[in-house]
Protein backbone atom coordinates (compact mmCIF):
# COMPACT_ATOMS: atom_id res chain seq x y z
CA UNK A 1 0.00 0.00 0.00
CA UNK A 2 1.06 3.43 -0.74
CA UNK A 3 1.89 6.60 1.26
CA UNK A 4 -1.16 8.69 0.03
CA UNK A 5 -3.36 5.75 0.71
CA UNK A 6 -2.16 4.99 3.79
CA UNK A 7 -3.07 9.02 4.60
CA UNK A 8 -6.27 8.40 2.78
CA UNK A 9 -7.32 5.67 4.92
CA UNK A 10 -6.29 7.06 8.27
CA UNK A 11 -8.02 10.58 7.16
CA UNK A 12 -11.15 8.54 6.45
CA UNK A 13 -10.81 6.48 10.00
CA UNK A 14 -10.15 9.68 11.90
CA UNK A 15 -13.26 11.46 10.66
CA UNK A 16 -15.43 8.01 11.13
CA UNK A 17 -14.09 8.26 14.31
CA UNK A 18 -14.74 11.47 15.11
CA UNK A 19 -18.38 10.89 13.56
CA UNK A 20 -19.34 7.89 16.05
CA UNK A 21 -17.47 10.28 18.88
CA UNK A 22 -20.20 12.98 18.25
CA UNK A 23 -23.02 10.73 17.94
CA UNK A 24 -22.21 9.00 21.20
CA UNK A 25 -21.94 12.80 22.92
CA UNK A 26 -25.16 13.74 21.32
CA UNK A 27 -26.67 10.37 22.59
CA UNK A 28 -25.40 11.03 26.34
CA UNK A 29 -26.26 15.15 26.50
CA UNK A 30 -30.34 13.23 25.39
CA UNK A 31 -29.93 10.88 28.35
CA UNK A 32 -28.75 13.77 30.66
CA UNK A 33 -31.76 15.92 29.02
CA UNK A 34 -33.87 12.48 30.07
CA UNK A 35 -32.41 12.56 33.96
CA UNK A 36 -33.06 16.16 34.29
CA UNK A 37 -36.69 16.35 32.11
CA UNK A 38 -38.40 16.25 35.63
CA UNK A 39 -37.98 17.70 38.85
CA UNK A 40 -36.40 16.78 41.20
CA UNK A 41 -37.07 14.66 44.07
CA UNK A 42 -35.72 13.26 47.03
CA UNK A 43 -36.74 9.83 46.40
CA UNK A 44 -36.84 7.81 43.00
CA UNK A 45 -40.67 6.78 41.84
CA UNK A 46 -39.94 3.90 39.55
CA UNK A 47 -43.42 4.82 37.61
CA UNK A 48 -42.38 8.27 37.86
CA UNK A 49 -38.86 7.28 35.77
CA UNK A 50 -41.03 4.75 33.21
CA UNK A 51 -43.07 8.25 32.48
CA UNK A 52 -40.40 10.13 31.68
CA UNK A 53 -37.80 7.88 29.80
CA UNK A 54 -40.31 7.12 27.08
CA UNK A 55 -39.69 10.06 24.41
CA UNK A 56 -41.10 11.08 22.00
CA UNK A 57 -39.11 10.40 18.71
CA UNK A 58 -40.00 11.61 15.41
CA UNK A 59 -38.31 11.07 12.29
CA UNK A 60 -38.33 12.59 8.45
CA UNK A 61 -36.21 13.02 5.45
CA UNK A 62 -35.46 12.54 1.84
CA UNK A 63 -33.17 12.75 -0.83
CA UNK A 64 -32.76 14.77 -4.00
CA UNK A 65 -31.28 14.05 -7.19
CA UNK A 66 -30.29 17.08 -9.74
CA UNK A 67 -29.82 16.42 -13.83
CA UNK A 68 -27.66 19.96 -14.41
CA UNK A 69 -27.46 21.32 -17.94
CA UNK A 70 -24.97 24.47 -18.36
CA UNK A 71 -24.22 26.91 -21.34
CA UNK A 72 -21.15 29.07 -19.69
CA UNK A 73 -19.95 31.87 -21.66
CA UNK A 74 -17.20 34.49 -20.09
CA UNK A 75 -15.83 37.25 -22.07
CA UNK A 76 -12.47 39.73 -20.25
CA UNK A 77 -11.79 42.89 -22.70
CA UNK A 78 -8.15 44.83 -21.90
CA UNK A 79 -8.53 47.94 -23.69
CA UNK A 80 -4.78 48.76 -22.87
CA UNK A 81 -3.20 45.47 -25.43
CA UNK A 82 -6.30 44.98 -27.39
CA UNK A 83 -6.31 41.97 -25.53
CA UNK A 84 -9.54 40.05 -25.56
CA UNK A 85 -10.31 36.39 -23.73
CA UNK A 86 -13.39 34.46 -24.34
CA UNK A 87 -14.41 31.32 -22.57
CA UNK A 88 -17.30 29.22 -24.02
CA UNK A 89 -18.16 25.47 -21.39
CA UNK A 90 -20.87 23.55 -22.17
CA UNK A 91 -21.56 20.61 -19.06
CA UNK A 92 -23.77 17.79 -18.07
CA UNK A 93 -23.59 17.17 -14.04
CA UNK A 94 -25.82 15.36 -11.45
CA UNK A 95 -26.19 16.06 -7.91
CA UNK A 96 -27.47 13.51 -5.13
CA UNK A 97 -28.23 14.96 -2.16
CA UNK A 98 -30.16 13.34 0.97
CA UNK A 99 -30.79 13.79 4.34
CA UNK A 100 -32.45 12.81 7.52
CA UNK A 101 -34.06 15.35 10.14
CA UNK A 102 -34.72 13.76 14.33
CA UNK A 103 -37.13 15.40 16.63
CA UNK A 104 -37.08 13.78 20.11
CA UNK A 105 -39.45 15.57 22.66
CA UNK A 106 -38.91 14.84 25.87
CA UNK A 107 -41.67 17.53 27.27
CA UNK A 108 -43.93 20.33 26.12
CA UNK A 109 -40.82 22.09 27.31
CA UNK A 110 -37.90 20.65 26.32
CA UNK A 111 -37.16 19.29 22.88
CA UNK A 112 -34.08 18.10 20.72
CA UNK A 113 -33.83 18.82 16.90
CA UNK A 114 -31.15 17.85 14.82
CA UNK A 115 -30.41 16.78 10.43
CA UNK A 116 -27.71 14.82 8.95
CA UNK A 117 -26.96 15.17 5.53
CA UNK A 118 -24.11 15.06 2.82
CA UNK A 119 -24.28 18.72 1.25
CA UNK A 120 -24.87 22.24 2.77
CA UNK A 121 -25.20 25.79 1.63
CA UNK A 122 -21.96 25.91 0.54
CA UNK A 123 -21.40 22.68 -1.36
CA UNK A 124 -24.40 23.50 -3.08
CA UNK A 125 -23.11 26.59 -4.04
CA UNK A 126 -20.17 25.31 -5.22
CA UNK A 127 -21.98 22.61 -7.63
CA UNK A 128 -24.98 25.04 -9.16
CA UNK A 129 -23.47 28.34 -8.96
CA UNK A 130 -19.66 27.37 -10.14
CA UNK A 131 -20.66 24.31 -11.87
CA UNK A 132 -18.53 21.96 -9.48
CA UNK A 133 -18.78 18.25 -10.14
CA UNK A 134 -19.73 16.27 -6.75
CA UNK A 135 -17.12 14.24 -5.69
CA UNK A 136 -17.54 13.35 -2.03
CA UNK A 137 -21.45 12.03 -2.28
CA UNK A 138 -21.04 9.54 0.50
CA UNK A 139 -20.20 12.19 3.34
CA UNK A 140 -22.56 13.16 6.12
CA UNK A 141 -22.64 15.69 8.83
CA UNK A 142 -25.13 17.44 10.90
CA UNK A 143 -26.44 20.37 9.33
CA UNK A 144 -27.82 21.59 12.29
CA UNK A 145 -28.29 20.19 16.22
CA UNK A 146 -30.14 22.46 19.04
CA UNK A 147 -31.75 22.02 22.14
CA UNK A 148 -35.61 23.43 22.42
CA UNK A 149 -36.32 25.26 25.70
CA UNK A 150 -39.85 26.38 25.70
CA UNK A 151 -41.06 28.43 28.38
CA UNK A 152 -43.90 30.88 28.77
CA UNK A 153 -42.75 34.34 28.02
CA UNK A 154 -39.80 33.14 25.49
CA UNK A 155 -38.07 30.46 23.56
CA UNK A 156 -34.41 29.12 23.57
CA UNK A 157 -32.40 27.56 21.07
CA UNK A 158 -28.77 26.60 21.76
CA UNK A 159 -26.58 24.47 20.08
CA UNK A 160 -25.92 24.21 15.97
CA UNK A 161 -28.44 26.62 14.92
CA UNK A 162 -30.44 25.42 11.76
CA UNK A 163 -30.74 28.86 9.66
CA UNK A 164 -32.95 30.54 7.05
CA UNK A 165 -30.25 30.93 3.65
CA UNK A 166 -33.23 32.95 2.30
CA UNK A 167 -33.46 35.81 4.10
CA UNK A 168 -32.13 38.88 2.70
CA UNK A 169 -30.38 40.62 5.08
CA UNK A 170 -28.59 37.49 6.76
CA UNK A 171 -27.18 36.60 2.63
CA UNK A 172 -25.62 40.12 2.49
CA UNK A 173 -23.93 40.22 6.00
CA UNK A 174 -22.63 36.46 5.45
CA UNK A 175 -21.80 36.31 1.85
CA UNK A 176 -21.19 39.72 0.67
CA UNK A 177 -19.78 39.22 -2.74
CA UNK A 178 -21.84 36.96 -4.96
CA UNK A 179 -24.83 37.69 -3.04
CA UNK A 180 -27.62 37.01 -5.48
CA UNK A 181 -26.26 33.01 -6.49
CA UNK A 182 -26.72 32.21 -3.25
CA UNK A 183 -28.81 28.31 -3.23
CA UNK A 184 -32.00 27.83 -2.27
CA UNK A 185 -32.65 24.40 -1.44
CA UNK A 186 -34.32 23.79 2.74
CA UNK A 187 -32.16 20.28 2.49
CA UNK A 188 -29.18 22.57 2.64
CA UNK A 189 -29.79 25.05 4.70
CA UNK A 190 -26.85 26.62 6.44
CA UNK A 191 -25.95 26.74 10.35
CA UNK A 192 -24.54 29.00 13.52
CA UNK A 193 -22.90 27.70 16.59
CA UNK A 194 -24.90 29.53 19.37
CA UNK A 195 -27.87 30.83 20.97
CA UNK A 196 -31.11 32.41 20.65
CA UNK A 197 -34.18 33.62 22.23
CA UNK A 198 -37.96 34.26 20.86
CA UNK A 199 -40.35 36.11 22.84
CA UNK A 200 -43.68 36.92 21.56
CA UNK A 201 -44.87 40.28 22.04
CA UNK A 202 -48.24 41.10 20.66
CA UNK A 203 -50.79 38.03 19.45
CA UNK A 204 -48.57 35.26 20.30
CA UNK A 205 -47.29 33.49 16.86
CA UNK A 206 -46.80 36.24 14.49
CA UNK A 207 -46.56 33.20 11.21
CA UNK A 208 -50.17 32.51 9.67
CA UNK A 209 -51.85 34.76 12.33
CA UNK A 210 -55.37 36.21 10.97
CA UNK A 211 -54.92 39.20 13.32
CA UNK A 212 -51.56 41.53 14.01
CA UNK A 213 -48.68 39.58 15.71
CA UNK A 214 -45.25 41.10 16.38
CA UNK A 215 -42.11 38.91 18.47
CA UNK A 216 -38.41 39.33 18.97
CA UNK A 217 -35.75 36.99 18.07
CA UNK A 218 -31.95 37.67 19.45
CA UNK A 219 -29.01 35.15 18.29
CA UNK A 220 -26.02 35.17 18.91
CA UNK A 221 -23.67 32.81 17.23
CA UNK A 222 -19.56 32.14 16.91
CA UNK A 223 -18.63 33.30 13.84
CA UNK A 224 -14.45 32.79 14.87
CA UNK A 225 -13.18 31.01 18.35
CA UNK A 226 -10.70 33.13 20.48
CA UNK A 227 -8.88 32.86 24.10
CA UNK A 228 -8.87 36.35 25.07
CA UNK A 229 -5.70 38.35 25.87
CA UNK A 230 -2.52 37.35 26.83
CA UNK A 231 0.34 39.50 28.00
CA UNK A 232 3.80 38.51 28.82
CA UNK A 233 6.27 40.57 31.02
CA UNK A 234 10.10 40.31 30.49
CA UNK A 235 12.04 42.45 32.44
CA UNK A 236 15.53 42.23 30.66
CA UNK A 237 14.15 42.50 27.34
CA UNK A 238 13.48 45.76 25.31
CA UNK A 239 10.42 46.23 25.08
CA UNK A 240 9.43 45.18 28.79
CA UNK A 241 5.77 44.13 28.09
CA UNK A 242 4.14 42.66 24.84
CA UNK A 243 0.33 42.13 24.45
CA UNK A 244 -1.23 39.63 22.56
CA UNK A 245 -5.49 39.55 21.48
CA UNK A 246 -7.34 36.39 20.35
CA UNK A 247 -10.86 37.53 20.27
CA UNK A 248 -13.52 35.35 19.06
CA UNK A 249 -15.62 36.70 16.24
CA UNK A 250 -19.15 36.66 17.45
CA UNK A 251 -22.23 37.31 15.17
CA UNK A 252 -25.34 39.39 16.46
CA UNK A 253 -28.58 39.07 15.05
CA UNK A 254 -31.68 41.08 15.81
CA UNK A 255 -34.86 40.44 14.34
CA UNK A 256 -38.75 41.62 14.58
CA UNK A 257 -41.17 39.70 12.55
CA UNK A 258 -44.56 41.19 12.11
CA UNK A 259 -47.41 39.94 10.73
CA UNK A 260 -50.76 41.66 9.56
CA UNK A 261 -53.60 39.13 7.85
CA UNK A 262 -52.23 38.08 4.45
CA UNK A 263 -48.69 40.63 5.39
CA UNK A 264 -45.50 40.19 6.98
CA UNK A 265 -42.55 41.78 7.13
CA UNK A 266 -39.06 41.14 9.22
CA UNK A 267 -36.48 43.61 9.79
CA UNK A 268 -33.15 42.40 10.43
CA UNK A 269 -29.60 44.14 12.45
CA UNK A 270 -26.71 42.18 12.37
CA UNK A 271 -23.50 43.06 13.67
CA UNK A 272 -20.25 41.17 13.25
CA UNK A 273 -17.19 41.74 15.50
CA UNK A 274 -13.45 41.36 14.65
CA UNK A 275 -14.83 40.96 11.14
CA UNK A 276 -11.80 40.74 9.43
CA UNK A 277 -10.69 37.07 8.83
CA UNK A 278 -7.22 37.84 8.09
CA UNK A 279 -6.09 39.90 11.33
CA UNK A 280 -8.83 40.54 13.38
CA UNK A 281 -7.79 42.75 15.29
CA UNK A 282 -5.00 45.32 15.61
CA UNK A 283 -1.92 43.70 17.47
CA UNK A 284 -0.99 46.45 19.52
CA UNK A 285 -4.47 47.94 20.87
CA UNK A 286 -6.67 45.02 20.21
CA UNK A 287 -8.91 46.95 18.35
CA UNK A 288 -11.06 44.90 15.99
CA UNK A 289 -13.37 46.28 12.76
CA UNK A 290 -16.52 45.15 12.90
CA UNK A 291 -19.26 44.01 9.45
CA UNK A 292 -22.94 45.77 9.78
CA UNK A 293 -25.53 44.59 7.92
CA UNK A 294 -29.36 45.57 7.98
CA UNK A 295 -32.71 44.81 6.10
CA UNK A 296 -36.08 43.04 5.94
CA UNK A 297 -37.63 40.42 4.05
CA UNK A 298 -41.22 39.54 3.83
CA UNK A 299 -44.04 37.93 1.49
CA UNK A 300 -47.64 39.55 0.85
CA UNK A 301 -50.59 37.14 -0.36
CA UNK A 302 -52.64 38.49 -2.96
CA UNK A 303 -55.12 36.00 -3.77
CA UNK A 304 -55.42 32.46 -2.29
CA UNK A 305 -53.12 31.25 -5.35
CA UNK A 306 -51.09 34.33 -5.62
CA UNK A 307 -48.53 35.37 -3.22
CA UNK A 308 -45.12 37.53 -3.52
CA UNK A 309 -42.24 37.15 -1.68
CA UNK A 310 -39.80 39.85 -1.12
CA UNK A 311 -36.63 40.98 0.66
CA UNK A 312 -34.05 43.75 0.62
CA UNK A 313 -30.49 43.85 2.47
CA UNK A 314 -27.43 45.41 3.17
CA UNK A 315 -24.07 45.20 3.94
CA UNK A 316 -20.57 46.94 5.05
CA UNK A 317 -17.23 47.08 6.12
CA UNK A 318 -14.17 48.78 6.53
CA UNK A 319 -11.05 47.43 8.01
CA UNK A 320 -9.76 50.70 9.41
CA UNK A 321 -8.18 49.54 12.43
CA UNK A 322 -6.33 46.23 10.72
CA UNK A 323 -5.55 47.97 8.01
CA UNK A 324 -1.30 47.85 6.90
CA UNK A 325 -0.65 45.47 10.29
CA UNK A 326 1.92 42.80 10.12
CA UNK A 327 0.44 39.80 9.04
CA UNK A 328 3.86 37.28 8.75
CA UNK A 329 6.19 36.22 6.38
CA UNK A 330 6.21 34.43 3.49
CA UNK A 331 8.34 32.55 0.99
CA UNK A 332 8.06 33.99 -2.28
CA UNK A 333 10.97 32.91 -5.17
CA UNK A 334 13.28 31.48 -2.43
CA UNK A 335 12.35 35.00 -0.40
CA UNK A 336 11.30 36.05 2.83
CA UNK A 337 8.86 38.31 2.91
CA UNK A 338 6.43 40.44 5.06
CA UNK A 339 3.14 40.68 4.39
CA UNK A 340 1.07 43.40 5.60
CA UNK A 341 -3.22 43.11 5.94
CA UNK A 342 -4.18 44.49 2.58
CA UNK A 343 -7.28 47.30 2.79
CA UNK A 344 -11.17 45.97 2.44
CA UNK A 345 -13.64 49.04 2.26
CA UNK A 346 -16.83 47.50 0.56
CA UNK A 347 -20.36 47.70 0.53
CA UNK A 348 -22.84 45.24 -0.34
CA UNK A 349 -26.67 45.45 -1.85
CA UNK A 350 -29.33 42.45 -1.82
CA UNK A 351 -33.06 42.80 -3.28
CA UNK A 352 -35.13 40.19 -4.51
CA UNK A 353 -38.41 39.29 -5.81
CA UNK A 354 -40.48 35.72 -5.93
CA UNK A 355 -44.21 35.57 -7.14
CA UNK A 356 -45.52 31.92 -6.61
CA UNK A 357 -48.64 30.68 -8.90
CA UNK A 358 -50.84 27.82 -7.61
CA UNK A 359 -51.56 25.85 -10.77
CA UNK A 360 -53.79 22.68 -10.88
CA UNK A 361 -51.51 20.47 -8.01
CA UNK A 362 -48.71 22.67 -8.63
CA UNK A 363 -47.06 26.11 -8.67
CA UNK A 364 -45.26 28.22 -11.13
CA UNK A 365 -42.68 29.94 -8.73
CA UNK A 366 -40.45 32.62 -10.27
CA UNK A 367 -37.54 34.45 -7.87
CA UNK A 368 -34.80 37.54 -9.46
CA UNK A 369 -32.13 38.01 -7.30
CA UNK A 370 -29.93 41.21 -8.08
CA UNK A 371 -26.83 41.88 -5.50
CA UNK A 372 -24.00 44.40 -5.98
CA UNK A 373 -21.02 44.51 -4.16
CA UNK A 374 -19.10 48.04 -4.32
CA UNK A 375 -15.43 47.69 -3.81
CA UNK A 376 -13.22 50.99 -2.63
CA UNK A 377 -10.58 49.27 -1.49
CA UNK A 378 -8.80 50.38 -4.92
CA UNK A 379 -7.35 53.83 -5.78
CA UNK A 380 -10.67 53.99 -8.02
CA UNK A 381 -13.87 52.07 -6.03
CA UNK A 382 -16.07 49.79 -8.67
CA UNK A 383 -18.92 47.54 -8.55
CA UNK A 384 -19.66 44.06 -9.11
CA UNK A 385 -23.04 43.31 -10.93
CA UNK A 386 -24.92 39.43 -9.81
CA UNK A 387 -27.94 38.35 -11.38
CA UNK A 388 -29.79 35.20 -10.52
CA UNK A 389 -33.17 34.26 -12.35
CA UNK A 390 -35.06 31.42 -12.00
CA UNK A 391 -38.58 30.17 -12.90
CA UNK A 392 -39.22 26.95 -11.60
CA UNK A 393 -42.65 24.45 -12.11
CA UNK A 394 -43.53 22.12 -8.68
CA UNK A 395 -45.60 19.20 -8.91
CA UNK A 396 -46.30 16.45 -7.12
CA UNK A 397 -46.28 13.21 -9.52
CA UNK A 398 -47.13 11.05 -6.55
CA UNK A 399 -48.00 11.43 -3.02
CA UNK A 400 -44.29 11.18 -2.03
CA UNK A 401 -42.76 12.43 -5.26
CA UNK A 402 -42.03 15.90 -6.62
CA UNK A 403 -40.53 16.92 -9.99
CA UNK A 404 -39.31 20.59 -10.60
CA UNK A 405 -38.10 20.97 -14.05
CA UNK A 406 -36.25 24.96 -13.35
CA UNK A 407 -34.19 27.32 -15.89
CA UNK A 408 -31.97 29.35 -14.15
CA UNK A 409 -30.18 32.32 -15.21
CA UNK A 410 -26.21 33.53 -13.27
CA UNK A 411 -24.37 36.74 -14.52
CA UNK A 412 -21.72 38.54 -13.33
CA UNK A 413 -20.45 41.85 -14.78
CA UNK A 414 -18.19 44.88 -13.93
CA UNK A 415 -15.64 47.38 -15.27
CA UNK A 416 -12.87 47.42 -13.27
CA UNK A 417 -10.63 50.69 -13.65
CA UNK A 418 -7.95 49.30 -11.89
CA UNK A 419 -6.28 47.17 -13.68
CA UNK A 420 -4.22 49.68 -16.43
CA UNK A 421 -2.96 52.99 -15.75
CA UNK A 422 -3.98 55.91 -18.45
CA UNK A 423 -1.20 57.88 -19.98
CA UNK A 424 -1.32 61.46 -21.73
CA UNK A 425 -1.75 60.12 -25.14
CA UNK A 426 -4.35 57.61 -24.37
CA UNK A 427 -7.25 57.49 -22.68
CA UNK A 428 -7.66 53.81 -21.55
CA UNK A 429 -11.23 52.05 -20.51
CA UNK A 430 -11.60 49.75 -17.74
CA UNK A 431 -11.41 45.90 -18.15
CA UNK A 432 -14.71 44.65 -18.94
CA UNK A 433 -15.72 41.61 -16.99
CA UNK A 434 -18.77 39.50 -18.00
CA UNK A 435 -20.29 35.89 -17.00
CA UNK A 436 -22.97 34.44 -18.07
CA UNK A 437 -24.63 31.06 -17.19
CA UNK A 438 -27.77 29.31 -18.52
CA UNK A 439 -28.83 26.60 -16.68
CA UNK A 440 -31.53 23.93 -16.96
CA UNK A 441 -32.41 21.56 -14.57
CA UNK A 442 -34.91 18.80 -13.29
CA UNK A 443 -34.99 18.39 -9.95
CA UNK A 444 -36.35 15.18 -8.39
CA UNK A 445 -37.42 14.90 -4.52
CA UNK A 446 -38.44 12.17 -2.95
CA UNK A 447 -39.11 13.20 1.08
CA UNK A 448 -40.35 10.74 3.71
Amino acid sequence: MSGEESISDYKQKKRGGDMHRLVFLLLGLIIVLFAFADSAHTQVDPQKIQKILPVDVKFRGGAVSMLHLEYLSETSDYPETDFSREVTQEKTLTYHIYWLEANAEVNSNLSFDARISNANATKLWRWTAEGEPQEDVAWISFQYAYMNVKTVPATFKIGLLAVDRANEPLEAHFTPKKTSWTPFVAATMGSLKGASINIPLVGGKTSGASGFGLATDFTVSVHSAGTGKTTIKEKSVIPPEEKKYNWPSLDFILRFPVSAGTFSIEPLFALRTFADDTLRFNPSDGKGDHRFSYGFTGSYRISRKFDLGYGLGFSSFNNEHTEGEFVGSRIISNQVVDVFNSKQHNSTMFAKLRPNLIIGQGALIGEVKYSTFNDKSFDEDFTFHYVNASILYFFRAYKRLMLMPCLRFFGEFYDNPNKHEEDDANVIGPVEYSKIRICPQMIVVLPF
